[in-house]
């Protein structure tokens, strides 16, 4: 099977369209460009993970010595939470951005977009482990609080059950009358409460919904990154002079 001679192909221009049948020996060098090196892959998650855990550790110290209980001058709970939401976010990203560096020099390979696909898949390993990680974490936290909240319930029960609360009362020497107009008083307040709660859970959903979209902007710009990174991390070829010289050799022929 020969190449036809007037093609740009046969004249040296290897980026160029086919214009006659593929050899084998350039089908095996688009498959070898193009497999997937889980070792670079792991490498840069690896790099990843450590690169955004001392950025984090980095932040928490910068924040922590922002505060200063004494005197009372320390960012309001409003701008702590607000500083440590987008140190997260550009912490995630560079972080992407070295572990997709590593991910794509580490594949050994010298085409960009194969490095750069390396790099997006250590980008979305590594994401996929921090997810786990968090929601591990609060549904611990959360097992924690329903655990003690199973527990108190039926010590209350026993309690309310274990005699009438008025007799209890005036055993203890407690007026039940005054404690009626109390829980009056107390039933308006829960009124109000109950108003500020609402208002509050208002506030929530909608800085929840906030935090969403910024953290959905975070994991594309990290994707982004990641891309950019792998592509920087692809490995330059090095031609010898006599593969040079064979290489305008044949093209001359």
């Amino acid at each position: 099977m020969t190449h036809n001679p007037d093609t740009p192909r046969a004249r040296g221009d290897h980026d160029s369209a086919h214009m006659s049948p593929v050899l084998p020996s350039e089908d095996a060098r688009t498959i070898l460009l193009n497999r997937v090196a889980w070792g670079a892959v792991f490498a840069g998650v690896v790099m990843s993970l450590v690169a955004q855990l001392i950025l984090n550790m980095l932040g928490v110290g910068v924040g922590l010595s922002t505060l200063d209980p004494g005197t009372g001058d320390s960012p309001s709970a409003e701008a702590f939470s607000m500083g440590a939401g987008i140190w997260w976010a550009v912490s995630g990203i560079l972080a992407s951005l070295i572990g997709g560096f590593a991910a794509g020099r580490l594949s050994g390979e010298p085409k960009e977009s194969t490095a750069a696909w390396h790099g997006l898949t250590a980008w979305a390993v590594a994401t996929l482990v921090v997810v786990y990680l968090l929601t591990s974490a609060i549904g611990n936290v959360m097992g924690g609080a329903m655990n003690a909240v199973t527990n108190v319930a039926p010590a209350a029960a026993q309690a309310a059950n274990s005699g009438g609360l008025e007799d209890q009362l005036r055993n203890a020497g407690v007026n039940p009358d005054a404690l009626g107009a109390q829980a009056a008083d107390a039933a308006r307040s829960a009124g109000d409460n109950r108003q500020r709660t609402a208002e509050t859970a208002d506030r929530a959903a909608e800085g929840a919904a906030t935090a969403a979209l910024v953290s959905a902007l975070a994991l594309l710009l990290g994707a982004v990154a990641a891309w950019f990174g792998g592509r920087a991390g692809a490995v330059k070829p090095t031609v010898t002079s006599g593969a040079l010289a064979r290489s305008r050799e044949t093209a001359r022929m």
